[in-house]
């Protein structure tokens, strides 16, 4: 039953926003473009779970040589701790991703639909995974047991889910604060995704300390400019790569 419960539930979250959105007269979800995303989102799952037992080993051994601070799960202050370090990580993470060129070919393919909807937040990269683990070690050493880092970590996931869709509207002083729908629309703008904005997990207060943070513009063009997206799956995946070889 348990194996079946994750891809059940996404389906049942598609057919939400699928049916909400006809109920709005829009229309948000394409077949391929769907399909696509969804089997980007296959094989990136594909590889973490091959890639589970190196990602333990580093974790644990990073763990053990770091200065093991005394961190008490019951204390809330050692979760809000390790919230803000989490988001914080990811935030360098994901602004790396957007400007450094071959971190750009692991990430460029969760950018290359034209559309915004809860399955674009599923189509990530297959490489991806290996090339964001270095940010988060900063974590293990100072002493978080690993159980508390993938709780915080896929409370992220689910988090920003919810972030890709076009149904959410502005959320006023919210928008000011978290990564809200509004703002992540604006991250997914396509104008020049290689330079980015609005790059944190939960929070806005990092872009707005390191000035990459931009409201949300009236119209938003979604994908990659110039780019006409994909339509078979590995050429999805291998196109970023190819660009990022290319470049002069």
């Amino acid at each position: 039953m348990t194996i079946w419960f994750l891809p059940v539930a996404c389906l049942l979250l598609l057919g939400a926003e699928w049916m909400v959105s006809r109920v709005q007269g829009k229309r948000v979800y394409k077949l391929g473009d769907t399909c696509m995303n969804l089997g980007c989102g296959i094989m990136e799952r594909a590889v973490v779970f091959a890639s589970l037992p190196f990602l333990y080993w580093i974790y644990m051994q990073v763990w053990e040589g770091g200065l093991r601070l005394s961190l008490h799960p019951k204390s809330w202050t050692s979760w809000l701790m390790l919230f803000v370090l989490q988001d914080f990580c990811y935030y360098w993470l994901h602004r790396s991703h957007h400007r450094v060129g071959f971190f750009w070919a692991a990430h460029g393919v969760h950018h290359q639909s034209r559309e915004m909807n809860f399955s674009v937040g599923m189509r990530t990269a297959a490489a991806q995974v290996l090339t964001s683990w270095p940010f988060y070690l900063v974590i293990p050493w100072l002493g978080f047991p690993l159980w508390m880092f993938l709780i915080v970590l896929t409370a992220q996931n689910i988090f920003q889910l919810f972030a890709h869709t076009r149904l959410i509207p502005r959320m006023g002083i919210l928008d000011s604060l978290f990564n809200t729908a509004s703002n992540h629309r604006m991250h997914h703008e396509g104008r020049d995704p290689r330079i980015g904005f609005n790059f944190g997990g939960f929070l806005m207060i990092w872009d707005r300390l390191f000035g990459t943070y931009r409201p949300e513009i009236q119209e938003v063009a979604f994908g990659i400019a110039g780019h006409i997206p994909a339509r078979n799956l590995v050429f999805a995946i291998v196109m970023p790569w190819r660009d990022w070889w290319r470049k002069p």
